[in-house]
Parts: structure tokens; sequence; C-alpha cells
């Protein structure tokens, strides 16, 4: 049975999932909830329910999670444990907002980062700051949504939050979308779209489609958005992804009818409403009476518009979304003028000017807050470029180490693999470096070790690898070489390194050598770990065969016998 430390670490770390991989949080978190009742233990049971909680809301669960997280938030109390006590409260705003109340979920979000005293983490800290972003732009205030997005931002610069940062660009290129900035939306969707190829997300990719198709049709690409909109009704994700201003299918039905697939339209419509009826939703609900109201005039049925798009523009409310109060406002305006109803429709025009100069001047504040939220991603992909390269870089040498290697050694076999050139790899150990260190520091090691790295770049070619993989070891990769071509080569840089002298202060040595040993691909190995393993083998019978010399892989030797002759050390540094 797991101790009570143990349940805490899996509920915790089930929390710590829940965005990356929903399903195997849902498992980890439902597996610590029995544990944790099984053991009596409150604290952790009430971790593993808040993970819970918190994946119901994606599930639109509400009624379940509202009574588990005021459940949740009475025992992250009794016990002082603060961060659970806010992040069970951002449960509940959430929940607020998700139901439409919008304005006691944006007084809860603001409270709990009042309160925050550098108790919720950099990743909680993101997403409070999300939810402010949510309900301002739910509120139709794109600027402060911008504006907190772009606080969002700064939170994940301490961590590598993938999936966090697909989701603040899928946030900003619907609020983008909202207020008419259609190129810069479509830019920050795409974006979002390619960091989500790589996570095991459902409804954020969902989510991502459906935000993309409709800004690529209000950008004239209708037929473009057609493929998102086929996906949308294909996803069984889609049954359950809303967004706030309602649910997938809106955005299948606009490019359906877009495309004049009408039978298409009315399938992703009723689904539409059946949602909408379901969730009792008033923003999905306008979107399909306006809907509705598209499809009866692209069927010429004008009375059935006039009366849907009437009833859709009586629905609105002041946090209906500017773009879809002006859609209504115009397609109505049209519709009645082809009726001769020419003073309705002025007045309706009237209106839908209004609605767009409003439109104008709040897409001219959010480009401001958008601008700098740029920058900023703009700022933070790039040291994260950078971070990523001083990663797989040797501090030392300047050369790539072994983590390089791991990335790129199986992507290289896989292409020699389908080219079928020749592929050589070599393991190359400096020789009698430990008696170097010892006799004479580590700091004139470290010059011998950057002066074979400077040796090893400029003898090999553009398409060859060299890596440092640990101490005085070393790695090359001999692109389109046979193991002829690489001993040919390996031969001759050990004949240079021998008559090179190398000076540190007031030392200097010459007559240095190494061994190395040569694997080929694929007769030596065919995997990475098979391939390397061969190398080092031939590099092991370089050693013991006397050192200094270049060997080849073959079969697994045989307890190698003494040595029958050993090359020289190096001679010893002296002074210059």
């Amino acid at each position: 049975m797991p101790n009570s430390e143990n349940m805490s670490l899996s509920a915790h770390r089930a929390w710590e999932m829940q965005h990356a991989q929903p399903a195997q949080a849902h498992a980890l978190a439902s597996e610590a909830l029995a544990n944790a009742q099984a053991q009596g233990d409150a604290l952790a049971a009430s971790w593993a329910r808040l993970t819970l909680c918190y994946l119901r809301l994606r599930q639109e669960d509400y009624a379940a999670a509202r009574d588990d997280l005021v459940a949740a938030a009475e025992v992250f109390a009794r016990h002082g444990d603060a961060r659970g006590h806010l992040l069970a409260s951002n449960g509940l705003a959430r929940l607020a907002m998700l139901e439409g109340d919008l304005e006691n979920a944006l007084a809860s979000f603001r409270a709990n980062l009042r309160e925050d005293g550098g108790t919720l983490s950099a990743l909680d800290r993101f997403y409070t700051l999300n939810g402010v972003a949510g309900c301002f732009a739910a509120l139709g205030d794109a600027p402060q949504a911008l504006a907190h997005l772009f606080e969002a931002l700064e939170a994940l610069r301490s961590i590598d939050a993938k999936p966090q940062l697909a989701a603040l660009l899928t946030n900003l290129g619907s609020t983008l979308m909202a207020v008419g900035d259609l190129d810069e939306a479509r830019r920050s969707l795409e974006e979002a779209a390619q960091l989500a190829k790589t996570l095991r997300h459902p409804r954020l990719n969902l989510e991502i489609a459906a935000n993309l198709a409709e800004c690529l049709l209000h950008l004239g690409l209708a037929k473009e958005a057609l493929p998102l909109a086929r996906r949308l009704m294909r996803d069984p994700e889609a049954l359950t992804a809303a967004n706030r201003e309602g649910n997938v299918f809106t955005a299948a039905a606009l490019v359906f009818l877009a495309n004049g697939r009408t039978a298409d339209a009315g399938e992703a419509l009723t689904r539409a409403e059946t949602l909408a009826d379901k969730h009792a939703s008033p923003e999905a609900r306008v979107w399909t009476l306006y809907l509705r109201g598209l499809g009866h005039a692209l069927r010429g049925e004008r009375g059935q518009a006039i009366a849907r798009l009437g009833e859709a523009r009586q629905q609105c409310t002041a946090h209906t979304p500017h773009r879809l109060r002006g859609f209504i406002l115009e397609k109505l305006s049209a519709i009645l003028a082809e009726a001769s109803r020419y003073q309705e429709a002025y007045e309706l025009h009237r209106a839908f000017f209004a609605v767009y100069e409003e439109r104008l001047g709040l897409a001219a504040r959010a480009r401001y807050h958008a601008l700098q939220l740029r920058q900023e991603l703009s700022r933070l992909r790039l040291e994260r470029d950078l971070a990523r390269e001083e990663a797989r870089r040797d501090p030392l040498t300047g050369l790539n180490n072994r983590r390089h290697l791991d990335a790129v050694l199986e992507e290289l076999l896989a292409l020699f693999s389908r080219t079928r050139q020749p592929l050589t790899l070599a393991l190359l150990d400096l020789d009698h470096f430990k008696l170097i260190n010892d006799t004479h520091g580590h700091a004139f090691g470290d010059e011998v070790l950057r002066a074979l790295a400077r040796l090893l770049v400029q003898g090999l070619r553009a398409q060859d690898v060299v890596c440092r993989i640990g101490g005085e070891e070393f790695c090359l990769v001999f692109a389109n070489a046979s193991p002829a071509d690489a001993r040919h080569r390996l031969e001759h840089l050990l004949q240079t390194l021998r008559g090179t002298t190398i000076r540190f202060e007031d030392r200097e040595a010459q007559g240095l050598s190494f061994s190395a040993g040569l694997a080929a691909f694929p007769e030596d190995g065919r995997l990475p770990l098979a391939l390397i393993a061969a190398a080092d083998r031939a590099l092991y019978r370089a050693k013991h065969e006397g050192r200094a010399r270049v060997c080849e892989a073959g079969p697994i030797p045989p307890e190698p016998s003494p040595p029958r002759r050993q090359s020289s050390p190096p001679q010893a540094p002296r002074r210059a």
C-alpha cells in the first residue's frame, strides 16, 4: 500500500500533467484519489480531486466539479495549504466564467492574484492570468484581454511550457480575430497549430482548428477552411469542446455555408443548437440563430431569414462580440433592402457602422498590446533557442555534446537507411589524458582538449558531426564515408596531432595521440546504441593493442592478452 508521501507526490504529479497529458493525468489522479481515500489522507485526496475537477470542467461536467471544488477548498483551508486553496478558488472562478457569470469570475481571478504572495507556481499564475484574459475577451474588452495575455506570457518566461504557449497563441488569435486583425490572428493560430502537433492534447488541437477555420473564412479563404470544418465534424472531442462563443460546430457551419454546402451546414448547425440548448449558452444561441438566418437567405427564404436574424439581434447582449453583432446587422440590413424595406435597412446599416467604428477603436488599442505580445514572444523564442543550443553544446570545447548526438544520430541513420549511402561512426579517446591531468593540472588538460577539438573541426567536412561526449572521449560521424575512408582521415588527423605542439601559459606538450574505434552502418549496427557499442569495442581493442591507432569493429573479441607494445607517453610538458 503506498505511503502518505507517495500518495501526495502522485496527486501533485497528476496536477502538473493535466495540461500536457490530460488522459494520463486523469488515470494518475483517479489512482491517487482511490489510494488516498483508502488511507484516509484527506489532503492528498483533495489534490487528486482538484485535478479531476479541472478535467471535468473541460468536459462540461459542471455540477460534479462545483461540489468537489467547494469540498477541496474547505480541506485546503483546514490544512493551511494556501496554494491548493487558491487553485480551488481559481477552479470555481473558471466554472463561473464557463457558465457566463463573467463579472464574478473576473473578480475572483483578480482577487486570487492579489492574494498570491508567491504561493502560486509560474504555471499556476499563467492560468490565473489566462482566466482574467478570457473574462475580458468574453466581455468584449480586447485591449485588456491582450494586456493580461502579455502578463501571462511573462509568467511563462522561466519555464519550458509548450502546451501553455500553444494555448496562449490560440487565445491571442481568437482575440485578434474578434477585433478584426485577421492576418495577425492567422499567424498566431498557425503558430499554435505547429506547437500543438507534438502534444497529446486533442481538445487544444480542436480549438485551434475551429478558430483557424473561421479566421481563414473571414480572410476570404473559404476553400482552404473546408478541410478544417470536415475535421471538426469527424472529431468525437467536438461534442463537448466549447469556446466562449459556443461550440466548434458554429465554425464548421459558417465554413460549409460559405462553400455552398447547405446539407453539411445543416448537420453542423443541428449539433451546434443541441449543445447550445444543453448548456443554455446565450452567445451560442445567437450564433445558431444567425447561421439559421444565413441558411434561409441562401435558399431564397427571405421571410424566414429576416425572422431568424431579427431574433438573433434581439438576443444580443452587451457581451455579444462586436463581430457577431456586426454580422447580424449587416446581413439583416442587406436582406431588408432586397425586400424594399429601405427605412429599416437604413437604420440597421447605421447601427452596423456604429458597431464597426467601435470595433475599429478596440482594434487600434488591441494592436498596441498585440505588438507588445509579439515582441515578447519573439524574445521568448530566441531565449529558448539559445537555451536549447547551449544545452547541446559542450562549454569547454564549443563542440556539440552527447545530448546533440542522441538527437541527430537516429535521424541520420534513418536518412542513410533510405539513401543506402555509407556512414561510419567513430569513438575517439585521447591517450594518457589522466597522466596529463594528474601531473600538470586540469587547466593544461582543458587546453589539450580544446586543441584536439579545433583539430577535429578543421579536419572534418561540413556534413560530418563531431561531439565531445564526456571527459577525453569524442564521437565523430562521417557521412557518405566507408570505414576505409574514415580510417584514412582519422590516421591523417592522428599524425597531425602527434606533430602539434600545444602551449598553455608557460608550458607546452608535443607527441600527443589518440585511439579510435570505427563502426559501419548498417553492417556493425542498425540502431544508434548498437552502432556506438560496436565502435566502443573497436576503441577498446585500439587501446589494448598499444594506443595511437585506429581499429575497425568486428565480432566481439575474446578476453585480450597483455599488450605487446605500448606507445610512449607524450613528452612531459616543460617550461618554455
